[in-house]
């Protein structure tokens, strides 16, 4: 425990390529940019996978498409 009374034992790490990444657009943009799809997923559950009649629960479910992303854009429905 901290002298200071902060330390609640909580740490983190982050891969180095990916801060190395971060920095590189900050530097570089002002910001950070990431990919962007434009849908919402969920998991396919056994009753989804019933009502799709899929035989398997692995995956994901697109549930929703954003109008105006990038997914819309390239005819996902």
């Amino acid at each position: 425990m901290s002298s200071a009374g902060g330390n609640q034992g909580i740490g983190f790490a982050i891969p180095i390529n990916q801060a190395r990444n971060v920095m590189d657009q900050i530097l570089k943009n002002g910001k950070v940019v990431r990919g962007w799809l434009g849908v919402s997923i969920q998991d396919v559950t056994p009753a989804i996978a019933k009502a799709f009649k899929v035989p398997e629960t692995s995956g994901a479910l697109v549930s929703d498409v954003d109008s105006k992303g990038p997914s819309a854009n390239s005819g996902i429905k």
